[in-house]
Parts: structure tokens; C-alpha cells; sequence
């Protein structure tokens, strides 16, 4: 590793960062445009906005009642199954009809440019056909209710409802959905079993029912994603709410749509002897009228009427110190190292230790793909304990120095993230399927988990900090090997299972009777499901790493007379944790403000003048009052003809 340069003083002091959006300001969009709006004309418009308003609560009993039916549908209770579809297709009209309404299309239109809703609306779409083709008769009339409403639970960002109904809908949703994958297992639904896909020499197959159970475990997670995420927004909404006498500033939270975030140095604390002085041009705006605007009134405008919103970062109040790491040791002796370095004017202790350290690297991702590949139980030539060991110990040399690295509460923070939280679960689980294809053989698991030890390196990248960074000179270029390495790796396991047709054992997750009924999970339907899903993650990740790497490399290149700091900047970029994105509106218990008139009139020669003041009263806080006095009345001059 390599010492980052230091300062004249013997103890650097920490850099601090903070999370700030890539881009300085963020789209704008119209929520007054909607679908409905779109059709219909204004007269049409209000007439239908205040029939949906009048029987909003008789729509949305209808629509959870046609929710919870939805199961004894599919399963064809007492042989009703077919009638129960077509009275759920009718309940949940009108709920469906009003939810596509409502659609924003601005903020529909700021959605189908983000990975999460092409990938979960095309698992939308496998679990629809698959159920489809599972029901085969007049259940299939509910199917595409059904699919509306899962892709309106992915659209949930572009309706501009109330968090009650969304969280209501979406865990008698998600409960479905678990009910359904029991229905599956239980095989309590009554359908023919299609084959799909056939692999080993035994011709193991895999059914339509094994890629419907995985499916609707996949929209479970996705509804329990939509409902939790805004659960949590009324929870900090009524937090918010409780002892605020000033009318509260209301905010809608995105789930789907995030923005891209780095890290961006903070400035040093100001000195006690600057603090009473002027820290802003002449030409900005003065304390009162800065705390008016950030209280959620707005000043007087030429347009205040107008209908675009403005989307902004939701801001993270935490600072990250480059010195809180895993090994928070290594700060202070890493620094003390440099200064000693640059007092010398020696750098080849530095290269060699970056040399050394990155050839560790190398030789543990190449000893663990060979390894991967050499240990598998579907290729020739049995186990090579003596790679795996050597791929262990190069690897987790080299991961174990990045992690020492990493800065604690933005390694925190990254852990809590749904992105790594769902991609790193995923991984596990294919890791551990795996390891049970494998008969649990210790030198073939240790292959196994060398990837899994890659994989966990390139997902937690994020949690470096820039002076880390610069500590191990690192470049988003070096990510590429990793992530093509695993592609690899799958699509070697994938070739052996269904093109060469190798023997692999017929395992089971859990045979047994349950319930009066043979119950049969088998591993390799689970197994691909994993392996599908880290595999579109992985692509993921890699086409972004690319775009980073030439940004990086263009910007190198532009700035190598200038200096490398915006080259830093652009290594400060985040791939896996994104940034929350929200935008402000007007609450329905929010009353506008009273308005005074006051009229005078005075007669002067043939003309009436009217003067018309108004008189804004609201409740205000006291730093909030002297700005809103400067704001005079407003005359208006109306000449009328005098009788």
C-alpha cells in the first residue's frame, strides 16, 4: 500500500466527507399531468376527480376484498374457482381504472429510464405468464388484473396517493403472494406440470411449477420492499408531526427512482476568529430571507402559479471521517508513513508495496476462477486442494486489505441498503447451493467460497472513502476483472449443466410429507433462479464500472497538466449506494393562508380609485416575521365610471 501524500505538519488532519448528489440539480416534474388528465377534459376531469373522491373508501374495500379472494381463486375452492375470477376482475376495476389514472406522467417517464423497473417488471412478467399457463382456463380471467397491479406496485413512485392506502395494499399483496408460493409447494393448485428445461445424463427436469415458486417469492419480496419503504415514510411523517405547531413541511419519498451520489469533501471548521464575519457575497440573500425559504414559504414571485416541481436530494446529516476505519490504527501510522516518505524524497518503498500488494490480488482472483473450474464435480479430473488453498490465502490477503480500509459508517450504511442487502442474500444463497451440488467436499467449498469472498470485495467497494483510495491508488478499471471473472464462472457452470449434459446428483432441498401431502424442493430450480438473478445484478454493476472507468480515464488524461483532483472527485463516485430522492407538496390538512381585504375609496373627478390591500396572516416564527414584514401590500388601482 501506498502512503497518500501529507502535509507540512507531523499529524494530518482527518478528512471529512459527505454524501451529495452526482448531478447538482435533479429533473423537474408536472404532477398535475396524469393519464386522466391526458384523456379528459377539464369539466370531464373534475367531474370524475370528485367520483373517485365520494367513493374512494367503497373502492378500496372492494379492491382488498378482491385481494384476499384472489387465493381461493387460484385454488378452485369447492370447484367456484372460475366463478370467484371473473367477481375478482370485476371488484377490482374500478380500483385498477382509478390507480392508472392517477399515473404522473413525468414521473412514469423518469422511471423507465432505471434498471429496477426494467428488471422488476420483467419478473413481473415471467411470474404472469407462468401463472397464466399454471391456471389454463377461466381462473386466467384475474391474470391481468393481476398484472397491472404488480406493475403498478413497480410504478408506485408515479402515484400520488396516501401512505395508508399504499402500505395497506401492499402487505395484503405480499401476504397473497406468500400464500400462493404455499399453495404451489402443497401443490394444492390442480394444473398440469409442464417441463421446461431438462439437464444432467439422467434428464432431470425442471417444471413450470418450480419457476412459478421462485417467482412469486420474487414478487413477495418486492411488495414487502414497497410496503416497508413506505411504512417507514408515515412513521417519520408522524414523528415529525408531533409538537410542530408551524404546519409541518409534507414530502414524498421515491422507492424506484434514486439518484447517483459521491462523496465530497467537507471544508475545514471555521476559525473562532472568522465566525462574526460576512461568509457570503454582498449579493446574497440575507439571513431572514434564507430562513423563510427554508421554513417552506415562498417568497413573492412572477410565476408563482407555476406547475413543475422540482425533485432535490434528500440530504444525509453525517459527516464520514477518513480516520473512522475498520482498522482505525492504520490511519495515523499510514500518515506518519508519508510524512516520513515525502521528508526523505523515497518512493520505492511505496511501489514495492503496491506491487507486492496488487500481484497478491492477482494471483488469488486467477488461482480462484482455475480453482473454481478445476473443482467442479461435472469436469474431469476431480479436486485440487492445492489450488483452492493458495486462492484462499492470495484472496483474502488482498480483500482483507481493502476491508480494513473501509470507512465504518459508510460500510454501515451500505449494509442497511436494500441493493446490497438483496444482491448479497442472492448470493449466499447460490454460493450455499453450490456448496450442497458439490456434496459439501471441503477443497471443491473452499472454491466456492473464494468467489463468494471476490464478490463481497467488489459489492463493499463503496464504503472507501477518496483518502482511502488514494491510499491504494485504486481505479474503477480494476473492478473489471472481478466482475467478468464471476460471469465466467457462471456461465461455466450453466454450459456443463444443460449443454454438456454432465451427471450432477438429483438433490432436494427437503423431501418429506407435510400436511398429508409429499412435499419435494429441489435444489437446481433454486440453485438457476439465484444464478439468473446474480448474473443481471452482475451485468449491472459491470456496465456501470465501465462508464466509470472512461470517465475516469478521459478525465485523467484531460487534467494530467491541471492535476489530479478532479480525477479524485470522479473516483469519489458511489456505484451500489444511491441516493433518495424526494420532492415537496401541499398537505391536505395544510389550510391556505387568510386573506384580509381592506378597501378604500376615495372620488376623484369622474374615476372610483379602489385600493385593495391585502393582508397575509399566518403563524410564523420569529426569524421568520422580519422577512415576511418586508413584503408590502399590494395596491390595485381598478378605474371604474362615476355616477
Amino acid at each position: 500500500m501506498s502512503p497518500p501524500p501529507a502535509e507540512s505538519q507531523e499529524h494530518e488532519t482527518p478528512e471529512l466527507y459527505e454524501l451529495v448528489a452526482r448531478r447538482e440539480t435533479l429533473p423537474t416534474v408536472n404532477l398535475s399531468r396524469s393519464v386522466k388528465r391526458l384523456l379528459l377534459n377539464d369539466t370531464r376531469l373534475r367531474k370524475l376527480s370528485r367520483l373517485e373522491y365520494r367513493n374512494r373508501f367503497a373502492t378500496g374495500l372492494t379492491f382488498n376484498i378482491s385481494l384476499l379472494l384472489t387465493l381461493p381463486a387460484v385454488c378452485d375452492v369447492f370447484g367456484v374457482g372460475g366463478s370467484l375470477a371473473i367477481a375478482i376482475a370485476i371488484l377490482q376495476l374500478p380500483g385498477l381504472l382509478a390507480t392508472v389514472g392517477n399515473v404522473r406522467v413525468d414521473t412514469a417517464r423518469l422511471l423507465l429510464g432505471t434498471y429496477d423497473w426494467w428488471y422488476f417488471s420483467a419478473a413481473n412478467f415471467v411470474f404472469t405468464v407462468c401463472l397464466a399457463t399454471y391456471l389454463h382456463d377461466l381462473r386466467a380471467v384475474m391474470i391481468p388484473g393481476s398484472w397491472i397491479l404488480h406493475q403498478m406496485s413497480v410504478a408506485v413512485d408515479a402515484q400520488v396517493t396516501t401512505l395508508r392506502v399504499i402500505v395497506l395494499s401492499g402487505v395484503v399483496a405480499a401476504a397473497g403472494q406468500a400464500m400462493l408460493a404455499v399453495s404451489v409447494v402443497f401443490k394444492w393448485i390442480e394444473s398440469p406440470d409442464f417441463v421446461l428445461a431438462t439437464y444432467s445424463a439422467q434428464r432431470y427436469t425442471i417444471s413450470l411449477r418450480d419457476v412459478l415458486l421462485n417467482s412469486s417469492l420474487h414478487m413477495m419480496v418486492l411488495l414487502a420492499r414497497m410496503a416497508y419503504s413506505k411504512w417507514m415514510q408515515l412513521k417519520e411523517r408522524r414523528k415529525a408531526s408531533i409538537g410542530d405547531t408551524d404546519v409541518p413541511r409534507v414530502t414524498a419519498r421515491f422507492i424506484t427512482y434514486r439518484c447517483e451520489v459521491k462523496l465530497r469533501s467537507v471544508p475545514p471548521p471555521v476559525p473562532p476568529s472568522m465566525a462574526g464575519r460576512r461568509l457570503w457575497p454582498s449579493g446574497s440573500p440575507s439571513q431572514s430571507t434564507r430562513s423563510l425559504r427554508s421554513s417552506g414559504l415562498e417568497l413573492p414571485s412572477p410565476s408563482p402559479t407555476a406547475a413543475r416541481t422540482q425533485l432535490h436530494y434528500t440530504k444525509v446529516d453525517i459527516q464520514f471521517a477518513s480516520d473512522d476505519l475498520v482498522v482505525p490504527i492504520l490511519w495515523l501510522s499510514l500518515t506518519r508513513w508519508g510524512a516520513t516518505q515525502e521528508r526523505d524524497g523515497s518512493t520505492i518503498p511505496c511501489l514495492l508495496c503496491l506491487v507486492g500488494f496488487y500481484t497478491l490480488g492477482f494471483v488469488g482472483l486467477t488461482f480462484t476462477f482455475a480453482s473454481f473450474a478445476l473443482n467442479l464435480p461435472l469436469i474431469l479430473g476431480g479436486s485440487q486442494p492445492l489450488w483452492s488453498v493458495v486462492s484462499s490465502a492470495s484472496s483474502l490477503g488482498f480483500c482483507a486489505g481493502y476491508f480494513a480500509l473501509c470507512q465504518r459508517q459508510l460500510l454501515r450504511r451500505l449494509w442497511r441498503s436494500f441493493d446490497f442487502v438483496y444482491l448479497a442474500l442472492q448470493l449466499v444463497l447460490a454460493l450455499l447451493g453450490l456448496c450442497d451440488l458439490q456434496l459439501w467436499e471441503p477443497s471443491r467449498c473452499l472454491a466456492v467460497a473464494n468467489l463468494g469472498i471476490w464478490a463481497h470485495w467488489a459489492l463493499t467497494l463503496d464504503a472507501l472513502t477518496p483518502w482511502s483510495r488514494r491510499v491504494l491508488h485504486f481505479r474503477p478499471a480494476f473492478v473489471l476483472p472481478v466482475l467478468t471473472a464471476g460471469l465466467a464462472a457462471q456461465l461455466v457452470l450453466v454450459q456443463n449443466l444443460f449443454l454438456l449434459k454432465r451427471e450432477v446428483p438429483n438433490l432436494a432441498l427437503f423431501r418429506g410429507r407435510v400436511l398429508g401431502r409429499d412435499v419435494e424442493l429441489l435444489l437446481m430450480p433454486f440453485l438457476l433462479t439465484r444464478l439468473l438473478v446474480v448474473f443481471m445484478w452482475n451485468c449491472r454493476l459491470l456496465w456501470r464500472y465501465v462508464k466509470l472507468a472512461r470517465q475516469y480515464g478521459r478525465r485523467s488524461t484531460s487534467n494530467s497538466i491541471r492535476g489530479d483532483r478532479n480525477r479524485h472527485e470522479q473516483a469519489s463516485q458511489l456505484v451500489l449506494l444511491k441516493g433518495q430522492v424526494e420532492y415537496d407538496y401541499a398537505s391536505k390538512a395544510r389550510r391556505p393562508p387568510r386573506v384580509f381585504q381592506k378597501v378604500q375609496c376615495v372620488r376623484d373627478g369622474s374615476l372610483q380609485r379602489t385600493t385593495l390591500k391585502h393582508y397575509w396572516v399566518r403563524r410564523l416564527s420569529t426569524t421568520d416575521s422580519a422577512a415576511l414584514a418586508r413584503v408590502t401590500p399590494l395596491d390595485v388601482v381598478r378605474p371604474v365610471p362615476f355616477n
